[in-house]
């Protein structure tokens, strides 16, 4: 199951049904929403972040930045597009987060 940071909270939601978890989180495709207003929708494997998933992050400035593609280990890894909330754009491919 996957293990948020010690005192950080999410729901969990997942075919239509909410509920509220604190240090860990089912497994398989869900929509996480962090207390700190990011939001990940995708898959989750051993823990982590795993597959195609999209993390959007609190507004800023009227947008809101968010990372579009593949995962791995909880990390991006593999295609992948952020935008930032100046609307910069960076699409490629992502290593170890970086």
């Amino acid at each position: 199951m996957p293990r948020l940071p010690e005192g950080e909270t999410a729901r969990f939601i997942d075919e239509g049904s909410e509920s509220a978890y604190r240090g860990g989180l089912g497994e398989g495709h869900a929509v996480f929403v962090f207390n700190d207003g990011k939001t990940f929708k995708g898959g989750w494997k051993d823990n982590e972040q795993e597959g195609y998933g999209v993390m959007q992050y609190p507004e800023k400035n009227g947008t809101t930045p968010k990372y579009d593609g593949e995962w791995k280990d909880g990390k991006k890894h593999g295609a992948g597009t952020y935008t930032w909330a100046s609307d910069s754009v960076y699409e490629g491919e992502w290593k170890d987060g970086k």
